[in-house]
């Protein structure tokens, strides 16, 4: 993870995804923040987070589909966001948008911070 997330002007920033099986039922949630390298998705039925890790090809990638901008429709299994999170054509992903902005007093903590985030989440939805 890099620490360059979550401090001063530097705001986290983190994508927002809901993953669902073929009949479109909710299957997880999922997080990316390029800015530190964070990729986080909450199974239901889980104690924790299952925290996804990409090479710098994979996060070079991430950065250019998270700048370029993501469609609303379910994404290609293909796509660097949805290898990182599922990496399997049975799991659907699909962007619902941007995570509120984070700040953590430290940057080690923003991981812990996005974690807590897809609890949050996590807790809304009837799984």
């Amino acid at each position: 993870m890099r620490d360059r997330c979550g401090t001063g002007d530097e705001l986290c920033k983190a994508a927002a995804f809901v993953l669902t099986n073929g009949n479109g039922t909710i299957v997880g949630l999922g997080l990316i923040c390029f800015d530190c390298h964070y990729a986080g998705v909450r199974w239901p039925g889980a104690e924790g987070i299952d925290r996804r890790l990409g090479t710098q090809e994979t996060w070079s990638a991430i950065e250019r589909e998270l700048k370029a901008g993501l469609p609303t429709t379910l994404l290609s299994p293909l796509t660097a966001c949805a290898q990182i999170l599922v990496g399997r054509a049975d799991v659907r992903v699909q962007w619902v948008g941007w995570a509120k902005r984070l700040e953590a007093d430290d940057p080690s903590e923003s991981p812990v911070v996005l974690d807590a985030l897809l609890f949050e989440a996590a807790d809304l939805i009837a799984w």
